[in-house]
């Protein structure tokens, strides 16, 4: 454009001018030098990184919850970890990544590059970030050629190199798969789950039983219904099609159906139905969780001791009170245990080897008293409404308890 104006450019130190035939040769050369100059180097920087990745090692030098120390490994920043561990529970707590990312927002935690604003993407990525549990996966991503510069997914067209324990964890390994897990079992819902309108389905963090209740007869999800002032749940099918393909499905209470899942947990805590150990492990563990996760067991120890004073200098004293002394007595050995336990950081399952002990009063620790959405989320995969009244609750751990709505009838599938 310039030459066809007749405006030449003068480089003083090549002294070259471009209006001469011999200066647009000597540009067309140096263009050309320059270009396989910058391919020398790109090539150079590609298998320098690549020897680094195959030796291991992190090589991002700022991520939520992490600074690069000075042995170049990943150094937690506690503020910051408190961030991604909550954005862990809430997930796993059942709630959707736009609600987490509203409560971020409202609580008004920063994003690593500062802003208050959480993107969708933002916290995805974090739930999905491998580097929370202390691992590291390099070459997620490619440059495509070196005068573009443009970074593209890496789908298999280079080696990744993943490195296990390379820095310390900020999140478990089992919660991190259990996000996977449940992030694998929205996307399935949505996939499979026409609502009332025709369409395609989508996760609900509203109400936990939306995404977990289901006809037993044609395998529809229930939704909720507000009659007047009383809250029941029906069939989807039979909401929209009447008796046409689902027929016998029965309409349920909320607040019946909400005994009946306590019922369910209860009789697990209170050794009503039996599992292997195995199973009851892992249920109480998130049980645990559940009942303790933000636990002051300085201010629990203290409200107990309380309680056992003033049972001491009533008039009936020991002897008028002894089974509630020792259940309060029990209590609070176990809770002193866990506050060593959680001082001393140990692995959370080693925490809780006391709970399959027989002697062990379950019900006083962990027996459940009211309906919580939480809770539901964190122990039950589904809920199978049947047309007798009754619902076979599967829990997480993969074993079901079978319980009438209006009866306490009970069967047990493992």
């Amino acid at each position: 454009m310039l030459k066809e104006r007749n405006i030449g450019v003068w480089f003083d130190e090549e002294r070259i001018n471009t209006l001469d035939q011999s200066g647009e040769m000597l540009i067309t050369v140096l263009s050309a030098l320059a270009q396989e100059e910058s391919r020398n180097i790109s090539e150079n920087v590609k298998w320098g990184l690549r020897n680094k990745y195959a030796k291991g090692g992190c090589h991002t030098s700022r991520l939520l919850g992490y600074k690069t120390g000075k042995s170049e490994h990943l150094e937690i920043i506690p503020e910051e970890a408190e961030v991604v561990k909550y954005i862990f529970r809430r997930y796993l707590e059942g709630q959707s990544i736009n609600g987490i990312s509203k409560e971020l927002e409202n609580k008004g935690y920063t994003t690593i590059r500062g802003s208050k604003t959480w993107g969708f993407t933002t916290v995805r990525n974090i739930l999905e970030n491998e580097k929370y549990i202390g691992d590291v996966l390099s070459q997620k991503t490619y440059t495509v050629d070196y005068l573009s510069g443009k970074r593209v997914a890496n789908d298999g067209v280079l080696p990744k190199y993943y490195v296990e324990n390379d820095h310390e964890p900020i999140i478990s390994r089992e919660d991190f798969y259990r996000v996977k897990e449940e992030k694998q079992r929205r996307t399935e819902l949505r996939k499979g789950i026409e609502d009332e309108l025709g369409y395609n389905g989508k996760y609900s963090a509203k109400y936990a039983l939306t995404s977990v209740l289901f006809c037993g007869e044609c395998g529809k999800p229930y939704r909720r219904q507000v009659w007047k002032t009383k809250a029941v749940w029906r069939c989807s099918s039979r909401l929209r099609d009447g008796t046409k393909y689902c027929k016998n499905s029965p309409t349920i209470a909320e607040k019946n159906l909400h005994q009946c899942i306590l019922r369910a947990i209860n009789s697990v805590v209170e050794d009503k139905v039996k599992f292997p150990d195995i199973l009851k492990y892992d249920f109480f563990l998130e049980l645990k969780r559940y009942k303790f996760q933000n636990i002051d067991y300085d201010k629990e120890i203290e409200k107990w001791k309380g309680k056992l004073i003033r049972l001491l200098k009533s008039k009936e004293g020991i002897s008028g009170h002894k089974k509630l002394c020792e259940e309060i007595l029990q209590k609070l050995n176990w809770l002193e245990t866990e506050k060593k336990r959680s001082e001393n950081n140990k692995e959370e399952r080693n925490q809780i080897e006391t709970l399959l002990d027989p002697k062990l009063d379950l019900a006083s620790l962990l027996r459940v008293e009211e309906y919580d959405d939480a809770l539901v989320r964190r122990l039950i995969s589904s809920i199978k409404v049947k047309a007798d009244g009754s619902v076979e609750i599967w829990f997480k751990v993969v074993m079901a308890v079978e319980e009438k709505i209006w009866n306490h009838t009970k069967n047990i599938n493992v």
